[in-house]
C-alpha cells in the first residue's frame, strides 16, 4: 500500500534479491558451520539473525498498521493450521511402509479440516483468508507457479544433496553450490523487468520453467558430476527458478484493488511458505519411494520427477491468456 502500482515492480524485485540471494547464500555458511564446527551450530546461529530482524521490525514498522486489523477468528485459524499440518504430516508417512495406513488416514483429515475452513468462510463477512481473491486469475496462477518450481527446487536439494554427498562431496562443497545459483537468480531478478517488457509474463514464465527442469534432469542423469558441471546446472535452476519467482510476484498484485491487498499478500505469504513445506514433503516422498522400488537410482527418480513436477504449469498456461496481461511497468 505505501507504493503506487507503478512502483511495485521494483520493489518486487528488490524483495526479490533478499529473499532469493539470503537463503541462497545461508547454505554455503551452514556447509562450514557443520564441517567445522556440529549441525548444533547452524541453529545457533540463528538466534542473532532472529533478534536482529525483531528489533527492525519495531524500529521500522508503522505504528498504526493495526490499528484497523479485524478481530483474530480462532475457529478458522484453529482449522487452517490443523489442515495444512495433517497434509505434510501425511506426505511424509505415506513414504514410510509402517505408516501408510495412517498417512491415508490423516491426509481424509486434511480434506476434512478444509472443507470446514471453507465453509466457515463463505459465512463471515470478513473471513481470515479471502479465498474468493483465487478468482483473479493471475494471483491464481502466480501461486500455482511458485507451487510447481520454488517450491518443487527446494526440495530437489533433498535428493541432490544425497546423490553430491554419496559422489564424494563434502557439506561445504554442497552448500557452496548455491552461491551460483545465487548469482544466476540475481541476473535473471534484474533482467526480468526487460524481458517481462519485451515478451510477456506468459513466455518469461514457460523460459524459467523449462531452465530450471531441464537444470534438474541433466542432474538426474549424473550420478558423480564433476564440480563445474554441477554448479553450472545450479545456475541454470537459479536462472529459472527465479525467472518464475519475479515474473510471479508481479503477476499476483497486478489489478489487485487498493482495498485487497492485504489479504492477497495473506494468500500469497501463505503460499509462498507453503510451496517450501510441500515441495520438500513432496519430494521426500518420491525420494522414500524411489528408495524402496528403485534404490539404486533413487536421487535420479526423484530428481527427474521434480523436473516433471516443474513443467506441470505449462498446461494451465497454453490454456490462459496470461500473455495479455500488462506488467506495471508496461501499463
Amino acid at each position: 500500500r505505501q507504493c503506487t502500482p507503478e512502483q511495485r515492480g521494483a520493489l518486487t524485485r528488490r524483495i526479490l534479491l533478499v529473499a532469493l540471494l539470503v537463503p541462497a547464500l545461508a547454505p554455503a555458511l551452514g556447509g562450514l558451520l557443520v564441517q567445522w564446527l556440529s549441525w548444533r551450530g547452524v541453529l545457533w546461529a540463528s538466534l542473532p539473525l532472529a533478534v536482529l530482524a525483531i528489533a527492525l521490525v519495531l524500529a521500522w514498522m508503522p505504528a498504526d498498521g493495526l490499528r484497523s486489523a479485524p478481530r483474530l477468528q480462532g475457529y478458522a485459524l484453529a482449522t487452517a493450521m490443523s489442515a495444512l499440518g495433517a497434509l505434510l504430516l501425511a506426505l511424509t508417512w505415506l513414504g514410510e511402509p509402517g505408516h501408510r495406513f495412517a498417512g491415508a488416514g490423516l491426509l481424509l483429515l486434511a480434506a476434512v479440516l478444509a472443507v470446514a475452513h471453507l465453509r466457515n468462510a463463505r459465512r463471515q463477512p470478513q473471513p481470515l483468508l479471502r479465498w474468493s481473491l483465487l478468482s483473479h486469475r493471475g494471483l491464481r496462477m502466480a501461486m500455482l507457479v511458485y507451487l510447481a518450481v520454488p517450491g518443487v527446487f527446494i526440495g530437489s536439494q533433498l535428493a541432490s544433496t544425497l546423490q553430491l554427498n554419496h559422489a564424494g562431496y563434502s557439506a561445504a562443497q554442497i552448500g557452496a553450490l548455491m552461491l551460483p545459483w545465487a548469482l544466476a537468480s540475481a541476473l535473471a531478478i534484474t533482467g526480468s523487468r526487460r524481458l517481462l517488457a519485451c515478451f510477456g509474463p506468459g513466455a518469461v514464465l514457460r523460459l524459467g520453467m523449462v531452465l530450471q527442469a531441464s537444470g534438474l534432469l541433466l542432474m538426474a542423469l549424473q550420478s558423480q558430476p564433476p564440480f563445474t558441471l554441477a554448479a553450472t546446472l545450479f545456475a541454470l535452476m537459479g536462472a529459472g527458478g527465479s525467472l518464475c519467482s519475479s515474473t510471479a510476484q508481479t503477476l499476483a498484485f497486478h489489478g489487485v484493488d487498493a482495498e485487497a491487498l492485504g489479504d492477497a499478500s495473506a494468500l500469497w505469504n501463505l503460499n509462498r511458505q507453503l510451496s517450501f513445506c510441500l515441495g520438500t514433503a513432496a519430494i521426500a516422498l518420491l525420494l522414500a519411494l524411489a528408495m524402496q522400488w528403485w534404490p539404486a537410482h533413487a536421487t535420479g527418480v526423484a530428481l527427474g520427477l521434480a523436473a516433471v513436477l516443474t513443467l506441470l504449469p505449462l498446461v494451465l498456461l497454453r490454456r490462459s491468456q496470461l500473455h495479455s496481461l500488462s506488467t506495471p511497468e508496461t501499463a
